[in-house]
């Protein structure tokens, strides 16, 4: 299974924690939490034996180890600097400062170092230090995925107790969650909508407000396409895309949720979805609907869409969207021009769906990982790195206050953004709709669903560790010999980035047809092997 020896308990055996309620006033919902979190803990994340398979040493890691309060402790953290302001003005790299503050306090042995990182390199950086074998305690990542695939990572779900569990909204959990192990704590979700142009749209008669409400499906989808064209009011294609990969992924997404989950989870990957999302493409393709790719972030793309001339835009990550909805500054890859004076009204709206499917839309996590090192620090330190990465993963609400899109993964901070969300018109109602639809699927299926399309057919998996002081990638992929650094997929995850963007892009392009894309996308059957 993937990730195996970091799931199963050592040669001791599975304590499974027991979880009393005796408030005589328990709501159902508090029942059926603890329920939920059995199952967490049952898979392997909390209260559990983990023997490292690559270490000296044959005792479990102890997530309750003591810590000396005689000894001097020195961690450090990794994050970036994102565009986001306080309303006080602070930058966002102040977030974490705070954190590293209000922990310092709380232990006066420990002094920790931070590095504030550029978003063009970070990932870079990290995947060096994962190389060396030396990367840092905690690492805060805008980008995720939750599981590097790095001997190094250790699950932050050994930490888990049920308080900690409860005060962080499951949606979350399951963006972090990979085979039952839950690897990072979340910072903040981030949703993925594709962006209309508002009055292109009601000319071709689609009700923008239901479908951004209720969704579409790929039948009313292409039907008004057809109608867009009918109009005369657009000289280019209907859709445009900076990343081929983004759009096939946000329309498999739909049928990996509506499928039929096995438990165990042995196969991911739905037989016939990938072909039929294939040939509907290539249909949209052959009407001349698709739009030239943008090559990355090319911002023609997104100019197209913001003067009018497309009308649906699938953009590259949320923070794109929220560069063209403007609440925040741009920075200067994304310097494309907003007409000053009549700027089409812009909607919020989920990717379609076939009709057996439910409407959703791709959900990411802000993650906060912890990492061992070599030259192992004991199990008191990794004991205060997981403490820290949970302090870490509170606090970023004042920055991210008016982002709707960003969502805290705490409840103590999604309060704040439920009170505010309103004041975000469509664009509030889009969000809060899109998650509670998230928080309704079954148990675990949105799990199974976005790991399937994060990691592919071969995910990272960590490898037998050389010992201290040998340097060692920790980031093989099954299959494959390592090939130097890694961890540079930006928002999309191994798989999209490395095997699907290439055949979408040319695909999109029309250098290939639908069976070629098939060939490429049916390779992505995720096994536990």
């Amino acid at each position: 299974m993937f990730l195996a020896h970091l799931r199963r308990p050592g040669p001791r055996g599975r304590r499974r924690p027991v979880l009393i309620l005796v408030a005589a006033g328990v709501v159902a919902a508090g029942i059926a939490a603890a329920v939920v979190f059995s199952d967490f803990t049952e898979t392997g994340l909390s209260g559990l034996d983990f023997t490292w398979p690559w270490s000296r040493k044959p005792e479990a890691l102890d997530p309750k180890a003591p810590i000396d309060p005689a000894r001097q402790y020195h961690l450090s953290v990794w994050d970036y600097e994102l565009p986001f302001r306080s309303p006080g003005g602070a930058p966002f790299s102040d977030a974490a400062r705070r954190a590293i503050e209000r922990f310092e306090r709380r232990y006066p042995n420990v002094k920790v170092d931070l590095t504030v990182l550029d978003p063009a390199d970070g990932q870079a950086k990290l995947a060096e230090a994962l190389q060396a074998g030396y990367p840092p305690d905690v690492y805060c990542s805008p980008f995720g995925p939750g599981a590097v695939g790095s001997d190094y990572q250790v699950p932050v779900g050994l930490y888990l107790d049920y308080d900690i569990w409860a005060g962080y909204d499951p949606v979350a959990w399951q963006t972090v969650k990979v085979e039952g192990t839950v690897w990072s704590y979340p910072r903040w979700l981030m949703l993925w909508p594709w962006l209309g142009n508002r009055e292109l749209l009601a000319a071709a008669g689609v009700d923008t407000a239901r479908v951004a409400a209720e969704g579409w499906t790929r039948d009313e989808f292409a039907a008004a396409i057809v109608a867009l064209a009918g109009t005369g009011r657009q000289a280019r294609p209907s859709v445009a895309a900076t990343s081929p990969a983004v759009v096939l992924r946000d329309l498999l997404l739909p049928g990996h949720l509506a499928g039929e989950t096995p438990q165990p989870a042995d196969l991911y990957w739905l037989g016939a979805e990938p072909g039929a999302v294939a040939l509907w493409l290539s249909e949209l393709r052959d009407a001349g609907a698709l739009a030239e790719d943008g090559r990355g972030t090319n911002p023609g793309v997104i100019d197209s869409f913001v003067h009018g001339r497309t009308s649906i835009l699938v953009a590259p990550s949320p923070w794109a969207t929220m560069f063209i909805l403007e609440p925040v500054r741009r920075p200067p890859a994304w310097e494309f021009s907003l007409p000053p004076r009549d700027r089409p009204a812009m909607v919020l709206l989920p990717p379609p769906h076939a009709a057996d499917q439910p409407s959703a839309v791709w959900v990411s996590a802000a993650t906060v990982s912890v990492f061992r090192q070599a030259r192992y620090k004991g199990d008191d330190h990794t004991r205060l790195a997981a403490e820290l990465a949970r302090e870490l993963s509170v606090g970023t609400r004042p920055w991210l206050r008016d982002q709707p899109l960003c969502i805290p993964a705490a409840y103590s901070e999604q309060v704040s953004w439920r009170l505010r969300v309103g004041r975000y018109g469509q664009a509030g109602e889009f969000a809060t709709g899109s998650l509670h639809r998230l928080a309704e699927l079954p148990k675990d299926r949105l799990s199974l669903a976005l790991s399937a399309l994060t990691y592919g057919p071969r995910p990272p998996i960590p490898s037998d560790q050389p010992e201290p002081g040998d340097a060692g990638t920790g980031l093989e992929v099954r299959g494959k010999e390592p090939a130097g650094p890694r961890l540079t997929w930006g928002y999309l995850g191994p798989f999209l980035a490395e095997t699907v963007a290439p055949a979408a892009a040319d695909f999109w392009a029309g250098r290939t047809g639908p069976g070629d894309l098939v060939s490429e996308l049916t390779e992505g059957i995720l096994t536990g092997d």
